[in-house]
């Protein structure tokens, strides 16, 4: 499969019919109104990054317990089921991110990655909005998008 034909049978398990990568090979589905899972075709490297914003970066010197926090949530995958927590230093946001390899992906793999990645989502963006790190995180607005990405909507 390629990753047009992932992105289509994604579509079609979910719903979406029409979901499909837009001129810069991104997509996005938006989960009740509050979680955005975004896509983006890598065609250099044979991937689709897979990726949600879960809050902004806190201020300099107040985030230690936070970052201590996530460190910890990404050890062996254990809190983010096999995806990474990082920061993203151009846009000063948290992401949680995973990257599938197209060639040896299967519709159904890619489903099932999509859905566990949504599921640490959204545990990570109510643990950051809880701020257990005692700073309160701003979440990400999941209405804004860059112009050039569609959104399908969906609920969970």
């Amino acid at each position: 499969m390629d990753a047009n034909q992932l992105l289509t049978s994604l579509g079609l398990a979910v719903g979406l019919p029409d979901l499909a990568f837009d001129g810069n090979g991104c997509a996005r589905l938006l989960f009740d109104q509050r979680i955005a899972v975004n896509l983006e075709h890598d065609a250099d490297a044979g991937c689709i990054h897979v990726y949600s914003v879960l809050g902004a970066v806190p201020p300099p010197g107040t985030g230690e317990a936070l970052f201590r926090r996530l460190l910890e949530g990404n050890l062996f995958g254990s809190q983010t089921h096999g995806a990474a927590l990082a920061v993203d230093g151009s846009s000063h946001e948290i992401l949680l991110s995973r990257s599938l390899d197209v060639e040896s992906a299967s519709a159904e793999g890619f489903g099932r990655m999509v859905e566990k990645l949504l599921a640490a989502s959204d545990h990570w963006t109510q643990e950051l909005s809880g701020s257990a790190a005692g700073h309160a995180v701003q979440a990400p607005d999941s209405t804004a998008q860059p112009a050039h990405m569609p959104a399908y909507m969906m609920k969970a």
